[in-house]
């Protein structure tokens, strides 16, 4: 081990947030091959392309994980950020997604029925 605690820059912090088929891609990601998302807030819009987000997963060079590379372009402007998860670290982020995949897609509704999602007015 030997690294001392991670440390990050919440205030200069970038959200890429992942859609259920997206989480499903990285579930089922061949992680020597890595996969990569873009993500354009305003497609089809009056602001296409002004902000491009692209997320980008490929193996460290070491071997010893995955590296999670950001790149953000603000009409004009790039920003990139990375983070190295170890295998270790990306297996709990996969299996919490796994966990809560049948959540999003409103499984438990089906599943539990309607009186475990709302509290009860007695």
């Amino acid at each position: 081990m030997g690294q001392g605690p991670r440390e990050y820059n919440w205030a200069a912090k970038s959200v890429f947030s992942l859609n259920v088929g997206e989480v499903g891609s990285l579930l089922a990601m061949d992680p020597v091959k890595g996969i990569e998302f873009t993500h354009d807030p305003n497609m089809g819009g009056a602001g296409q392309g002004q902000v491009v987000k692209k997320l980008r997963l490929s193996t460290a060079p070491d071997g010893k994980g995955m590296f999670f590379n950001l790149t953000v372009t603000d009409k004009g402007n790039l920003t990139t950020f990375a983070i190295l998860l170890t295998w270790g670290e990306l297996e709990v982020l996969k299996t919490s997604a796994r966990f809560c995949l049948p959540y999003f897609l409103g499984f438990d509704q089906i599943f539990n029925g309607p009186s475990a999602a709302a509290p009860s007015s007695a």
